[in-house]
Formats: structure tokens, sequence, C-alpha cells
């Protein structure tokens, strides 16, 4: 958990790497899973996103996570994996699941297949149900110190000016000192 632009999701994916990686040095960022899951193409992460559902019962550009997504899901997890590791599923935004969808959930998360890891991803994990909580282990990002933030955005061309301007409003967000 973390506010936005603190590096939620870049952790989950390298979480994903770690796990799925098939090289040396975990995870080594070159062998074919660890490039996949950079480009967000491998076929065993499971990517949940408010308002881009997997499901067709599920309407694009809803706001939540409806409970026919995560029983989705749960049915995509119960199958095999492609590569014949683990399967590893990200749920951005974990708070925009509707109480229904947490509940449904909560089987899954209590006995999850083997080799299966869920990353819930919340900009406010408070708004989860405590026993989604209580099954997780919870890890908070903090905002990031003001060299890391200048680091990041000199990789990102940005003149020092302007970097200095976007590290002023940024709160220790590298997203939100880049946007």
């Amino acid at each position: 958990s973390g506010a936005s632009g603190m590096g939620k999701r870049t952790l989950a994916r390298v979480m994903a790497q770690y796990l799925l990686c098939t090289g040396e040095g975990k995870p080594c960022g070159v062998c074919p899973s660890c490039v996949q899951v950079r480009e967000n193409n491998h076929p065993d992460v499971i990517t949940v996103t408010p308002g881009k559902p997997l499901s067709p019962e599920v309407k694009a550009g809803m706001a939540g996570i409806p409970v026919d997504e995560i029983r989705h899901v749960i049915g995509l997890v119960g199958q095999h994996t492609f590569v014949g590791g683990r399967r590893i599923v990200i749920i951005e935004r974990a708070e925009k699941m509707n109480p229904a969808a947490q509940n449904a959930l909560l089987k899954t998360l209590e006995e999850p297949l083997a080799g299966t890891v869920f990353l819930l991803l919340s900009e406010s994990p408070e708004l989860l149900l405590p026993t989604i909580i209580s099954r997780c282990r919870a890890l908070k990002l903090h905002p990031w110190p003001d060299d890391v933030v200048m680091a990041a955005l000199r990789a990102h061309g940005v003149g020092e000016d302007m970097a200095r301007r976007a590290l002023s409003v940024s709160g220790g967000s590298i997203g939100r000192a880049i946007a």
C-alpha cells in the first residue's frame, strides 16, 4: 500500500519477475519470463484493474471491481499455468473491490492453489474488509527521498529547473513528479 506514484505497480512487477524468473540471479531481467512480465504479456500473470475487465460479463469503464470480475479471476486461477510454474494475480486498486467481490476472494486467499501468489495493491487499505487484511502480509511504501526522485527525473530527461519544481510538489512520489 502507499500513495499514488510510490511504486506499488513497479514493485508488484519486480516481484512477479522474481517469482517467475528462469535465469540466474533472480530476477535476471533477460530471460523470457522476465521480459514477458516487463512487457505485461506473461500468460501466468493476471492483472485486475478497475475499469479494464477481464470477464466478458463486466462492462468496461466501471469505476470499481465487481464480484463477477473476481469470480472470473478465481476461475482463471483454477486452470493450469501456461509455463508450468507459478501464477501471479495482481489486483490494482484493491480497495475498489465491492464488498461482494472481497468476500468472493476470501476463500481463495485463505486456501490458494499451490504456486499461486496474490498481490493486492492499494492506496487506501483501510477500505478493504478486515477479513481481507487479516489474510495478507502488509507492506507500506513510504515517500521516496528527494535524491531518488531527482535521479528518476534526470533519468527521464527532465531539466534541472523543472526537476526541482516537480520535486517540490511530488510529496516523495516519483510517479507524481514525472507527471
